[in-house]
């Protein structure tokens, strides 16, 4: 994930110039693809402008607006899933799968895993065969055997996360099968809370990281004998998104 504003960048392409409230477009550099991330839904137009303004090699990762994942936690989101769906449509095969991010959630939102693990089984089942999915949850007591199963039901992807509240991805992928779809979608997120205490700028590496992006690369190397494997680092990892790429790469160079 890149810099908190809007405007497309690439050094093979020029800015959009677009800027609209609660939007963010950034770049994963590593893999020359866009990471998109939006609050509420733009119009059909909006990506239709993406189409015509990106190389065809592009491949887009979205974000579902957090009106569906945060506001409404998937509870009578249908309509909004509906015409986020329909305005995304002109992206066609070159949507690598559309994030379903959550929060953490405390007991006074869900008691137990298994309310929310009913709304999520409803809801991949109307949507899931509309687009590639990919969810992501915080609660750490909720990766289950039960949670895999569920998305793998529904061929859906679940995102591994390196993020402080969560177990490391190698450690998640030794205890349990976390292959639920046709690939793996892995974040490098790190501790947000903890980095800005030590900047809110993001164009250097502040946080040596070293060891943890050679332990990530291994994981990465076992995950990818089963199946492709897109990752994307967050400026908040270690402070610059495209050197902690850049070092991934390195790391799985020796690797």
């Amino acid at each position: 994930d890149g810099p908190q504003n809007a405007g497309l960048m690439n050094h093979n392409l020029e800015p959009l110039g677009t800027r609209k409230k609660g939007l963010r477009i950034e770049t994963q550099i590593l893999l020359l693809w866009l990471h998109f991330i939006c609050s509420s839904c733009p119009s059909r137009d909006f990506y239709l402008c993406l189409i015509m303004r990106t190389p065809g090699h592009f491949r887009f990762a979205l974000k579902a607006p957090s009106e569906i994942t945060h506001k409404k936690i998937l509870h009578n989101a249908d309509a909004d899933a509906s015409t986020f769906f329909d305005a995304i449509e002109p992206l066609g095969a070159r949507t690598l799968c559309v994030l379903l991010q959550f929060g953490y959630f405390n007991r006074k939102i869900f008691t137990s895993a298994g309310p929310f693990f009913e709304r999520l089984d409803a809801f991949l089942g109307e949507f899931a065969g509309r687009v590639p999915l990919a969810v992501e949850i915080r609660n750490k007591n909720w990766l289950t055997a039960d949670y895999f199963d569920l998305l793998r039901r529904h061929k859906v992807v679940a995102a591994l996360v390196e993020h402080s509240w969560l177990p490391p991805v190698n450690a998640l992928i030794e205890e349990h099968d976390a292959v639920t779809g046709p690939f793996a979608y892995v974040r490098l997120i790190g501790d947000r809370s903890g980095i800005e205490m030590i900047t809110k700028t993001w164009e250097k590496t502040v946080v040596d990281r070293t060891s943890d992006i050679r332990r990530v690369a291994r994981a990465l190397r076992t995950i990818a004998q089963r199946v492709p494997v897109y990752t994307f680092a967050n400026n908040h990892y270690a402070g610059h998104g495209p050197d902690t790429c850049r070092q991934l790469r390195e790391a799985l160079d020796e690797t």
